[in-house]
């Protein structure tokens, strides 16, 4: 799997990569050690995450059109 369009990135305490692939539709995460990349999270449209401590806070309905979306929160392990 490789991200598709990546348009914002978060690095974990860990290492661990995550990735917003906007047209992909999802947050892909980059193992530290094993460089596997694998679907986190599916959403509509992601443009930016933002990771602070355990928390991910990512922006999802990204449109080119109107100026609308979400932040949404999850957390990583």
């Amino acid at each position: 799997m490789t991200p598709l369009s990546p348009t914002g990135i978060a690095v974990s305490d860990s290492g661990d990569v995550y990735a917003a692939s906007l047209f992909g539709n999802e947050i892909v995460k980059i193992d530290a050690w094993t460089r596997e990349a694998s679907q986190f999270l599916a959403v509509d449209g992601p443009a930016a995450v933002e990771l602070i401590g355990k928390p991910m806070y990512a922006t999802a309905g990204f449109s080119f059109g109107q100026p609308t979306g979400t932040v949404l929160k999850a957390y990583i392990r």
